[in-house]
Formats: C-alpha cells, sequence, structure tokens
C-alpha cells in the first residue's frame, strides 16, 4: 500500500512539473510576442498627411520623418497639389535635405517630375492644369522607383541609394535655378512599403474633401484690423494711403508784458495778476 501511494505521489508531482513547465514556456513565447509588437509598434508606417497653403514670400514648412521611412528601403511618397503657377520651376515638398540625399517632386516648366539626391529624375510629357487637384506620386521598392501623375505611370529611375535626413520639408528653400513653391498641399504622405500601381490608381479616384481641410499656412494672413486700417486683410498699400497738406508750422504767442504779480488795492487788500484779490484777516476771529 505504501508503495502504491508512493508511485501515485510521484506520478502527480511529475504532472505538477510538466504543468509548470510548459506554463514557463507559454510564458516566454508570449514575452518575445509582445517584444516583437512593441518593437512593431514603435516603427510608424506613414508620416502625414500634411496640409499646407504656402506663399512664395513665405518660409519652408518642416516636419519630423521617422526613421525607419528616412532608410533605403521600400518607400511609397503622395501628394495632392493645386497651383496657379504650374510653369515655374520649384521643389514642392519631399524627404531629406535637397543639398544632399534627398527625394522631392518639383515643377520644371509646367511638367511634374521626382528628383532625388543622387541625381535620378523622373519628369512627365504631361503637364499639370493650373488651378486643379493633381495626384502625384512615387513608389519606390528599393531597386527602382515609379512616378505617377493621376494615377497613371509616367517614368522610372533608379531608387536613391544611402539613407536621407529624417525631414520632411514642403515648398523648400528655393536654389539657384528654382523659386519657391507657390500653392496648396492638400495632403503629402510617406508610407511604408512600395505601393501597386492599382493602389495609387485607387487613392487618385478617392479624393479628399479638399473644402474641409484646414491648412497650415507658412506665412500667417493679415487678420481683419479692428482699431486701425478697419476692414483691411493686409496692410494698405502706401499709395492708397490718405495724403493730407503739411501741417502748419508752429506760431509762438508773444511773451506777456512785465509786471508786478501782486499789488496793493488797499488796506489789507492785494490784487494779484488777472484780477485775483487777496485779502488779509488779521482782524477776525478765529
Amino acid at each position: 500500500m505504501a508503495n502504491f501511494c508512493n508511485t501515485l505521489f510521484m506520478n502527480k508531482m511529475g504532472d505538477f512539473t510538466w504543468l509548470r513547465r510548459a506554463i514557463w514556456i507559454a510564458a516566454r513565447v508570449g514575452l518575445v510576442g509582445l517584444s516583437a509588437l512593441g518593437s512593431s509598434a514603435q516603427q510608424p508606417a506613414q508620416a502625414g498627411p500634411y496640409l499646407a497653403n504656402i506663399v512664395a514670400a513665405g518660409p519652408a514648412l518642416v516636419k519630423p520623418l521617422p526613421a525607419n521611412l528616412a532608410g533605403s528601403g521600400a518607400r511609397t511618397e503622395e501628394l495632392w497639389v493645386r497651383t496657379e503657377t504650374p510653369d515655374a520651376n520649384a521643389l514642392i515638398a519631399g524627404i531629406g535635405d535637397p543639398a544632399a540625399a534627398s527625394c522631392y517632386f518639383q515643377l520644371r516648366h509646367g511638367h511634374p517630375g521626382v528628383g532625388s539626391g543622387s541625381g535620378a529624375s523622373v519628369l512627365a510629357d504631361t503637364m499639370l492644369s493650373p488651378k486643379a487637384w493633381h495626384l502625384l506620386a512615387v513608389s519606390d521598392d528599393g531597386e527602382t522607383m515609379t512616378f505617377y501623375v493621376d494615377g497613371m505611370a509616367a517614368g522610372t529611375a533608379h531608387s536613391l541609394k544611402g539613407d536621407v535626413a529624417p525631414e520632411i520639408r514642403l515648398a523648400p528653400n528655393p536654389g539657384d535655378e528654382t523659386v519657391r513653391f507657390s500653392g496648396e498641399i492638400g495632403g503629402f504622405s510617406v508610407m511604408d512599403g512600395s505601393r501597386s500601381a492599382a493602389r495609387i490608381a485607387h487613392d487618385y479616384a478617392t479624393l479628399p474633401d479638399f473644402d474641409a481641410q484646414l491648412r497650415e499656412e507658412n506665412a500667417k494672413p493679415w487678420p481683419v484690423q479692428t482699431k486701425q486700417q478697419v476692414g483691411y486683410r493686409e496692410p494698405q498699400a502706401p499709395d492708397l494711403m490718405p495724403h493730407g497738406a503739411a501741417p502748419e508750422s508752429a506760431r509762438a504767442e508773444p511773451l506777456p508784458v512785465a509786471g508786478p504779480t501782486l499789488r496793493p488795492d488797499g488796506p489789507e487788500k492785494w490784487e494779484i495778476a488777472a484780477n485775483w484779490k487777496l485779502y488779509s484777516n488779521a482782524d477776525k476771529a478765529v
């Protein structure tokens, strides 16, 4: 009987040990899974969309770019843009430092394009219509970047080699042969992974609600004035301001004739200048 109980006890202990080992293995697997999930959660899959209203006299707008999107891996950039001057030579928006490794959407004599700091660039044959919204996109698989205009492929070039500075610039500072872009940006985004032609065509067919957007200004507008220049939304031009006659020169009043300011006017009475009277109360009881 004792041997039977010992055997039963040992079997139970063995089952308990196996259960503890299974729980420990499950816990380790769970921690590894959570660690991988946390690592992937720390890597954002998209930057943007950034909205902006750009005037040529204002500065560039600079936004942060996550490090995983600044590497040499596959990524996609999309830009909704509208401008009144598509024939201007300008960089619109992109990633990195335009003077170094970078990838920027651009305008060249009315033709949209995309260029990189490595010298690789694509210029579309089509021209952008003024005052109309257009979607520019570049899908980069790490070897080849494909440029799209309004959902249609417009050319390819070699991918940018190396990392770029982790920043996004909207309307970057102009160079020697460019001007600052002027117009509206209805959304600039950088996404992880290379999007297919079908997905970009779908993005073009699905327009954002541009009228509901609140875009960032690169130069703050002149608010309606309530104290000076009432009603003006911008400073009044100098040639439109009212002009009056030259102010009259100051005319000095002649000094009064010198004379006594206090003179006797009877017993215990004096007269001060300007007919003021001074009486003595020496004989009055207080």
